[in-house]
């Protein structure tokens, strides 16, 4: 059985589950220009919808560790968001997203 661990797209549609937050507009800018590599770096995954919709950023659920819980695993992806947006995210605004569209 093949896993990915990044968002499936191919031309007409695109789907992805993270466990992470929604970002705003300043956060856009910042991630859409100088943190792309950051945010590779920090295996960080950022996702828009087309025609500027929701943008979210978070962890691949395929990154969670197979000793690690839930609550462990938000807390990773609270502490490496934060680090590039630096400001701090609330655990409580970190959740599972999974979402998909059709262009």
């Amino acid at each position: 059985m093949k896993s990915r661990t990044h968002f499936v797209s191919n031309s007409s549609s695109t789907s992805f589950c993270i466990v992470g937050t929604t970002v705003n507009d300043e956060d856009i800018e910042k991630c859409e220009c100088a943190l792309r590599p950051i945010l590779r770096e920090n295996l960080l995954s950022f996702y828009r919808e087309p025609e500027g919709g929701c943008c979210c950023m978070g962890l691949s659920i395929f990154r969670m560790n197979d000793d690690e819980t839930l609550r462990e695993f938000k807390e990773r992806a609270r502490k490496s968001i934060s680090e590039i947006l630096k400001r701090e995210i609330e655990i409580n605004d970190i959740t599972i997203i999974e979402d998909a569209w059709y262009e």
